[in-house]
């Protein structure tokens, strides 16, 4: 299914929100409502006493773990993870061109068979494990089997049973191959997956564990709300709060945060903190105690959106981290739409990822070790002390405009390059642009500053813009 008409789609999505501003009272709420469950939005509202002052009394949470047996977990597609994948099949002509060539090299036929094996192998699951030397630190990627498990037993902590699983989901280059929206929504994705995992623990629901794999529904949460590339965890935090407020969903129990090593209470004492940010370590922390208060309680959810950034260079990626407590049982669950990543294999840098981030909730402290790529001498060096692009591409997200008015083909046009600049890299795009173009989207810049002023709208566009035509004129 294409959804080239996805401007059309957003656009609706634009009237619906003016429709529920404009209408007094129930009519609005009720669309909103409708709109909540299409998407599976129906979470917990915020309480608030009536007019008079008088509290409401909030029913008390109630949680669902997630089925870990074998049988409900395949009915469900939440496991296995992994399926075989055959590889492509190259026309015969073109095989028996290739024997003769490799032949004529002097190859073996045991030889000339292993070459044919692998191009037409597929990659399967991975995982990655941390290695160093006396100059440089790298991740070492690792192939594991495709019936890798779904479900591990932590033990007793405590009064408390653990269990980590990693759950099926949809892989979002199939996402974006089937549909026109871009392969760099891991964090979008991770949003949805947040959300439905959260209400299937809230209601015990079974169908929000059958959407976690459902393409259609993912594409409608993405375009009904407006979700794009998010480069860094601000944004996505952003979008949260855009959520409660427009949907009026109590998005109190979903946090995000750029890497775990912020779990690291005593993180500010070292050296390493210079490459952090103070504010969100601060919000992390309150983040952490909330968490282990959380535990404390008889029944518990929260789900935190986990970028990876410190093996990133620039742009991390995104994924879902649920934690659910029913009694003394809790369940820690991974929601991954990168396919083929593992994260439960022992050793690995996803898994003590993980554990690095469980054990500072439990224990207020880790013992497993998690390393951190970015705090490197040898990456900060090849780093700079800035990264102008990531500045850049920050404030090409701040500063789009909404597409209505009488400027609205215009903004359209305008914020679609702006996403293909941060999608793509800056430099990158801009180099396959042509100077027709350039001069079009800086056309389109003054026109819409004709009626709001010079440099009110597009500023750093437009400044990008002008450095381009000044470089290739």
């Amino acid at each position: 299914m294409k959804f080239n008409k996805k401007d059309k789609l957003r656009t609706r999505f634009f009237l619906i929100v003016l429709l529920l501003y404009s209408n007094n009272g129930c009519h609005g709420m009720q669309m909103a409502s409708r709109l909540a469950k299409q998407h599976g939005l129906m979470r917990r509202m915020p309480l608030r006493g009536s007019l008079l002052g008088s509290r409401i009394q909030r029913k008390s949470l109630e949680s669902h773990l997630v089925p870990t047996d074998k049988v409900s977990m395949q009915e469900l597609g939440l496991c296995p993870l992994f399926t075989q994948q055959e590889g492509f099949q190259m026309d015969p002509i073109i095989v028996q061109e290739m024997m003769r060539d490799l032949r004529s090299q002097g190859l073996s036929e045991a030889d000339i068979k292993q070459q044919l094996a692998g191009l037409t192998k597929v990659p399967g699951p991975k995982y990655h494990v941390f290695k160093s030397d006396q100059k440089n630190a790298w991740l070492e990627e690792k192939e594991i089997s495709i019936d890798a498990p779904c479900v591990e037993s932590l033990g007793n902590y405590g009064e408390w049973n653990r269990i980590l699983l990693q759950l099926k989901s949809l892989n979002q280059f199939e996402l974006a191959e089937k549909t026109t929206l871009s392969p760099a929504l891991c964090a979008g994705h991770a949003l949805n997956n947040a959300c439905l995992i959260r209400d299937y623990a809230e209601t015990g629901e079974i169908k929000y564990l059958k959407y976690l794999g459902d393409i259609n529904s993912a594409t409608n949460f993405l375009l009904d709300l407006t979700i794009d590339d998010w480069i860094n965890v601000e944004t996505v935090k952003d979008n949260l709060k855009k959520m409660g407020i427009e949907f009026n969903i109590d998005v109190s129990n979903i946090s995000a945060i750029s890497t775990v090593d912020l779990f690291n209470s005593n993180l500010d004492k070292t050296p390493d903190f210079a490459v952090f940010n103070p504010e969100e370590f601060a919000y992390v922390q309150n983040l952490k105690q909330r968490l282990r208060n959380g535990l404390k309680e008889n029944n518990f959810v929260h789900v935190i959106i986990i970028g990876n950034e410190e093996v990133a260079e620039t742009h991390g990626h995104y994924f879902a981290f649920a934690i659910i407590k029913e009694g003394n049982n809790i369940q820690y669950v991974v929601l991954d739409t990168l396919p083929n990543v593992y994260h439960l294999q022992k050793d690995s840098h996803e898994r003590n990822r993980l554990m690095f981030l469980i054990e500072n909730i439990e224990q207020g402290n880790a013992v497993t070790p998690f390393h951190n790529l970015r705090t490197r001498p040898e990456f900060i060096e090849s780093l700079g002390t800035q990264d102008e692009e990531s500045l850049l591409e920050t404030d090409l997200i701040n500063e789009r405009m909404p597409e209505e008015g009488m400027f609205k083909d215009r903004t359209i046009q305008l914020n679609n390059f702006s996403k293909l600049l941060t999608r793509f890299g800056i430099k990158k795009q801009l180099q396959k642009e042509s100077l027709e173009n350039i001069l079009m989207y800086l056309q389109f810049i003054q026109e819409i500053e004709s009626s709001f002023g010079e440099g009110l709208v597009y500023p750093t566009l437009k400044n990008i813009l002008l450095n381009r035509i000044s470089d290739i004129t």
